[in-house]
């Protein structure tokens, strides 16, 4: 919904004598299943986190996303010309609720607009572009594309950089570099740049609307993709049709286990005041991603530019794990079975929903697959399911005369042929 519109909406609503929603508003409680794991998800409502006053007509739309010492930065378009660009800060502790701190004015030698950013990062090495430990790397596509240092005392821009259709920044640590993520209305490609942000003229093509990007060690890879990952790898979000979508790439431009498409479902139910509510997609237009990576407290952000959103994502157990003690075995199996419900057999018990894996409201066979998939005893070897057996179907008496005639009528027909050919 563009910013015009809400304000019709707000204004409509205010003559109603009813008050709006403040900001950073928990509007969505769900759990959502990437790569086998369930990953438990809280939505915020951050559309008006940035206001300076009742009166103001500046609104968050997240697209850049950047995550250091438990704060979460994010900017996004401002209007459509994204004039007044603010940049909003959050705490977020281990194990916290995302809460709102304040929002920086970014401004360009005195002028406060057109500077939204499309992706933030920083660089934690101390040397080269934007190193500096109050310095943010910022990317704005629209106009000139270019890179800008962000002061994060004053928020001045400086620095500037011209970078092609700069969709998203991130920095990877291993290599001391940059990767930019540029999509100019063909093929979407990752360039990558060194530590002075001077291109490599080296690059990566992504998948088809993939406008989003982080960079992530081996050991949070391996965790997320739940496979063995060496060296650093780029986690994306892409709004691909039908939806929004995850999938990591080595630095190679090879994937890291298949996309993991991300639901509409539950509706996000965001509260107007005075018992009104606006009910949006679970996931709206997907525009950029951030990573705590610490060991144990991991959490995936993303940002929502289409429902002005924060989505916090933080992992829990395995598919299938029904009694959740971190291992898919013999008395999950047996739980399994008795939820079995074959496609389209729901609705589901509540004690049946972690073997869900779609979720579609079923446990069928598609759920099976990812259950012995993530199997991980004991026994060593996953149970057989015999609803779920590929094997052919058992044969009655009458079937197995019927067989056998067909094999005899083939065998003397190929024998005949043969014969012939021989005459």
């Amino acid at each position: 919904m563009s910013a015009r519109k809400i304000g019709v909406l707000l204004t409509a609503l205010c003559l109603l004598d009813v008050t709006p929603a403040l900001a950073e508003v928990e509007v969505n409680d769900f759990n959502v299943n990437l790569y086998g794991r369930w990953w438990h998800v809280l939505s915020y409502f951050v559309e008006d986190d940035v206001l300076s006053n009742p009166n103001d007509d500046t609104f968050l739309e997240p697209e850049g996303l950047a995550f250091a010492d438990e704060l979460l930065y994010v900017s996004g378009d401002r209007e459509e010309d994204e004039s007044d660009s603010r940049l909003a800060i959050y705490d977020h502790p281990p194990a916290g609720v995302l809460a709102f701190n304040d929002y920086l004015q970014m401004s360009i030698q005195g002028d406060q607009d057109g500077w939204g950013p499309e992706g933030l990062t920083f660089n934690p090495s101390g040397s080269g572009y934007g190193s500096a430990t109050n310095e943010l790397v910022s990317v704005e596509r629209d106009g000139t594309g270019r890179a800008g240092v962000i002061n994060l005392d004053t928020g001045r821009v400086t620095g500037f950089v011209t970078t092609s259709t700069p969709e998203d920044v991130t920095y990877l640590s291993l290599g001391a570099s940059f990767a930019t993520l540029q999509d100019a209305g063909g093929p979407v490609t990752v360039a990558f740049h060194d530590a002075s942000f001077v291109p490599s003229g080296t690059a990566i093509t992504a998948a088809p609307s993939t406008n989003g990007e982080a960079a992530v060690t081996a050991t949070f890879a391996s965790f997320l993709t739940r496979t063995s990952v060496s060296g650093e790898s780029l986690l994306t979000v892409a709004k691909e049709n039908p939806g929004n979508a995850i999938k990591v790439y080595a630095l190679d431009g090879l994937g890291v286990g298949p996309r993991q498409d991300l639901p509409v479902v539950p509706r996000a139910r965001i509260p107007l005041g005075g018992g009104f509510y606006l009910f949006k997609p679970a996931f709206g237009t997907i525009e950029a991603i951030a990573v705590d990576e610490t060991v144990g407290n991991e959490v995936i952000y993303i940002g929502d530019e289409g429902n002005s959103m924060v989505h916090v994502l933080t992992p829990g157990f395995l598919v299938g794990d029904f009694d959740e003690d971190g291992d898919v075995d013999q008395g999950d199996y047996d739980q399994f079975v008795l939820c079995f419900t074959g496609p389209g057999g729901g609705p589901i018990a509540p004690e049946c929903v972690p073997g869900d894996a779609e979720p579609d409201d079923d446990c069928d066979c598609d759920d099976w697959g990812v259950f012995a998939q993530n199997w991980t005893g004991p026994p060593v070897e996953a149970p057989t399911f015999s609803q779920c057996s590929q094997a052919l179907p058992a044969l009655s008496g009458w079937g197995i005369v019927v067989l056998a005639l067909l094999v005899l009528v083939g065998g003397t027909s190929l024998v005949m042929r043969r014969r012939a050919v021989l005459v």
